[in-house]
């Protein structure tokens, strides 16, 4: 008895002196794009040039999306297709930078949020003919870099001099598109 009390102790003391234990957490491993099923494939064709290349976070992220894919309703899917499209044809550097757009708005107050939130319906709500205009319109701008834009980080999103609002593929789209905001909501955007 007195050894097995000793064997304890002797494990509680040799515990005890070895530190905190570091947890091992093995890297997120996600599948190749051979490896996803046909299904998983066709939705997210558009993303097969980039697929191996992407983190794994990313991976898991659009095979999320992949998944809820066949409950959603055909005019849901089809801007899931059209948005994934878009997203395929930008640059790393173009990709960068509406990533930070994204995390900007998010932290931006509830009024300027609601104002991009108008303006993107408005957006929407155009012709195709004149959504077209505007894309050649935004590709034969430069694209702003991180960090030059107004010091709130909104510019090219909502509340600008000219009423302009990013375009999906994250450009700054002519002031013709959108009508300026009123004074009262331009006013909360811009602070």
């Amino acid at each position: 008895m007195a050894r097995e009390i000793l064997a304890v102790l002797g494990i509680i003391a040799g515990l005890a002196g070895a530190g905190p234990a570091l947890a091992v957490v093995p890297p997120l491993q996600q599948p190749a794009w051979s490896q996803l099923t046909t299904e998983q494939k066709h939705v997210l064709s558009p993303l097969a040039a980039d697929w191996d290349a992407m983190e794994p976070y990313r991976k898991k992220k659009w095979l999320g999306i992949a998944a809820r894919y066949p409950s959603m309703g055909a005019e849901e899917q089809a801007r899931i297709q059209g948005n994934m499209k878009d997203w395929a044809r930008l640059s790393a550097e173009e990709r960068k930078a509406a990533r930070e757009k994204f995390k900007t708005l998010k932290k931006a107050p509830p009024e300027t949020q609601q104002a991009v939130k108008d303006q993107w319906q408005a957006y929407r709500e155009l012709p195709a003919e004149e959504k077209e205009k505007l894309r050649e319109a935004a590709k034969a701008r430069p694209v702003p870099k991180p960090g030059l834009s107004k010091p709130s980080g909104m510019a090219g999103m909502a509340g600008t001099a000219g009423g302009q609002i990013a375009t999906p593929l994250g450009r700054p789209a002519p002031p013709a598109a959108v009508p300026p905001l009123p004074a009262s909501q331009s006013a909360a955007a811009e602070r």
